[in-house]
């Protein structure tokens, strides 16, 4: 395939891979939207030998930092649309292949938080896949324990991804010196927190 042609490619020389990489985020190629940002968009629908093989070229190409950086940002900025497009389908989910690379590198991650709103796209997604768990005309909210939405792990990649995120000290200590940063990780933290409270209530039963 294609895929495996350009990962082979890139493997004899760096700066083939470079090349390659420069292509691939170039708006002008396709008209409007970049290549990678394409793949993205539609990888969830490829088969998955060929989604394999996709991921591999962008995994292999994030070896050059600044093809990383560049994909990072994109990656950001559709990351709710990527993760909802693929509720219902984590075990054909690739998207843990790329935050890996992403956001356990402290670098990186600190410039998605400063520069493209990462804390709030994390707590967004978040929210918006616990909501169908919302128990109806429930006041205040709660979620329903009880609801596929955890049954079905649909929110680990969002889970685990606000781990790597927050782990890094530099992230941590960002978050809480920007008063912009601790309002979007208070409001998006504190509603999924309240909405937590009443999950498993503790009833006294009393009488035969």
């Amino acid at each position: 395939t294609n895929f495996e042609w350009l990962l082979s490619l890139g493997g004899f020389h760096d700066g083939l891979r470079k090349i390659i990489g420069q292509v691939f985020l170039d708006p002008k190629v396709l008209g409007e939207q970049c290549a990678v940002e394409v793949l993205l968009r539609h990888s969830h629908l490829m088969e998955p030998s060929v989604r394999k093989l996709e991921t591999n070229l962008m995994v292999d190409l994030m070896l050059d930092l600044d093809f990383k950086h560049c994909f990072a940002q994109v990656f950001t900025r559709l990351y709710r649309d990527l993760v909802k497009a693929r509720a219902g389908h984590q075990d054909t989910n690739e998207l843990g292949d790329f935050t890996c690379q992403i956001f356990t590198r402290q670098d990186v991650t600190l410039e998605l938080v400063r520069e493209h709103d990462l804390v709030r796209s994390l707590l967004g997604c978040l929210w918006d896949l616990l909501q169908p768990a919302l128990r109806e005309e429930a006041s205040p909210v709660v979620f329903n324990h009880e609801s596929d939405i955890f049954k079905d792990h649909e929110i680990i990649q969002c889970s685990m991804d606000l781990l790597y995120v927050l782990d890094h000290a530099q992230v941590a200590r960002e978050i809480v010196r920007s008063q912009k940063l601790r309002g979007e990780l208070w409001h998006g933290w504190i509603r999924i927190l309240m909405a937590m409270q009443a999950m498993n209530p503790h009833e006294r039963r009393s009488g035969v």
